[in-house]
């Protein structure tokens, strides 16, 4: 009887085993020192704390609209305001309200492409007139494609809005659950209605994936562009600050 529930326990870890979805993590690029990685991540969340805080000087002008197509910063620029019950220009500069971390950094074998996980933090702050996020909900994780044209340039970086992560109460579960999604889900999805569709109607590797970087997101759009410029949806191409 004893023998019978030891093999039932082994078959049923070799099944959870199988059933876990399989990640190809991408290899180390050798020349990122550990000073450039701290580096480059300082960059990208300088970057995108200055687009926050550009977006919410510019709050509902045409400006935004122009500017903001991915739709990856407003969120973070304005707050409830509870007489209007409206969400409206935050009053206070970001830096005072919002912690962004660069939790990770992969490249490809020059460092001169990268794919970026971001956790941005958004602190609880109410007074009589408005609340900037609900307390339990101050999360959220996003993704960028990065590129430069050799390893002494910052980073420029273009949000792929494919999947992202929003009202998580912890940043370890924010940009776990992102990187799930990014590492398991991404090949094979399909890409309706999107730039992408011009090349191939799924995404071919997950990242992480061997070949990630040589892969559709990173591919020429036109003579001039490439494919992670846009917003997949309408061909906008992105206007961020750099």
């Amino acid at each position: 009887m004893r023998m019978q529930s030891v093999s039932l326990i082994v078959l049923l870890l070799l099944s959870l085993f199988s059933c876990k979805p399989k990640q190809i993590k991408q290899p180390k690029c050798p020349l990122i020192t550990p000073e450039i990685y701290e580096r480059d991540k300082r960059q990208v969340a300088d970057c995108i704390m200055r687009n926050i805080e550009y977006i919410r000087v510019n709050y509902g002008t045409d400006v935004i609209h122009n500017m903001d197509v991915a739709y990856y910063y407003k969120p973070f620029a304005g707050v409830y305001y509870h007489n209007s019950k409206k969400f409206l220009q935050a009053p206070l500069p970001v830096n005072e309200y919002i912690n962004v971390s660069t939790d990770t950094i992969l490249y490809n074998e020059d460092g001169l492409k990268c794919f970026i996980f971001v956790c941005i933090e958004e602190k609880t702050i109410e007074n009589k007139e408005y609340k900037t996020v609900d307390k339990g909900r101050n999360y959220a994780a996003k993704a960028f494609v990065g590129v430069r044209d050799n390893l002494n340039d910052s980073i420029s970086i273009y949000p792929f809005g494919k999947f992202q992560i929003y009202g998580y109460d912890s940043y370890q579960s924010a940009v776990k659950d992102l990187k799930h999604l990014f590492y398991n889900h991404l090949k094979d999805d399909y890409i309706s209605a999107s730039v992408y569709m011009e090349n191939n109607r799924i995404f071919e590797r997950n990242v992480g994936e061997q070949g990630f970087f040589e892969s559709v997101i990173y591919q020429k759009c036109t003579d001039s562009t490439y494919y992670y410029q846009y917003n997949g949806y309408d061909l906008m191409q992105y206007h961020y600050i750099r």
